[in-house]
């Protein structure tokens, strides 16, 4: 395991994190974001993750990131990219501050494993992922 796996492991399931991340377009201030491990998700979850905040739109921005299973899941499938966490706004975790009740994220975060830097895609179609900090230790977490 990674410093960056554990760093990553350490943030999942806190409620309560923000995170300042103004190259995302999102607007000043602190952003409510919540983080995960990819690795320890269910399929369901992973299922959702993708279906709910990423979407089709991902495969333009990070091509090959997910397949379908034969059960119709869909599973992230690159590994030299992945999505770390989900950052929104108020609304976006107004049912609750988990992954499980957000609804659709205003971005991802994703780490990009072969140069440790952190990226941040908008969800915006033909918009490509932009750096947000070089490395993960380097994001503004709260």
């Amino acid at each position: 395991m990674t410093e960056d796996d554990s760093l990553v492991a350490a943030l999942s399931g806190q409620a309560g994190l923000t995170l300042r991340a103004p190259a995302l377009g999102l607007g000043a201030g602190r952003l409510p974001v919540v983080f995960f491990a990819l690795g320890d998700l269910d399929d369901d979850a992973m299922d959702r993750l993708i279906m709910d905040h990423l979407d089709d739109d991902v495969l333009a921005a990070v091509p090959g990131a997910f397949v379908r299973g034969p059960d119709g899941r869909r599973r992230w499938a690159r590994t030299d990219v992945e999505p770390i966490a989900i950052v929104g706004t108020a609304a976006t975790f107004e049912l609750g501050p988990e992954l499980d009740d957000a609804l659709p994220a205003a971005a991802v975060l994703l780490r990009d494993r072969e140069h440790g830097a952190i990226l941040g895609w908008d969800r915006i179609p033909g918009h490509a992922p932009v750096a947000v900090a070089p490395t993960l230790t380097e994001l503004d977490v709260l």
